[in-house]
């Protein structure tokens, strides 16, 4: 891959470890994220998050936001484990 930050290269969908860091880190359920998440707008539930914390299912951009607006994180807030 290139530019890939070690030690992701070759990994896919790593923004699911980020979700789960963010959510261990408020102390949150899954079933409370996917709560928080509907009340912002987003219509999702706790089989979505757990798909998308173990990379079954990608993260797209805009869900990102979604889940940085809910942990009061920034973009500049990501740090690749």
């Amino acid at each position: 891959m290139r530019n890939c930050p070690e030690p992701q290269c070759g990994k896919r969908n790593v923004g699911g470890a980020l979700i789960r860091r963010f959510r261990a880190e408020a102390g949150w359920s899954q079933e409370k994220l996917a709560a928080k998440l509907q009340l912002a707008g987003w219509d999702i539930d706790r089989t979505v998050v757990v798909r998308i914390e173990t990379g079954q299912r990608p993260l797209l951009d805009y869900e990102l936001k979604f889940f940085l607006d809910i942990f009061g994180k920034n973009p500049q807030d990501i740090v690749w484990e």
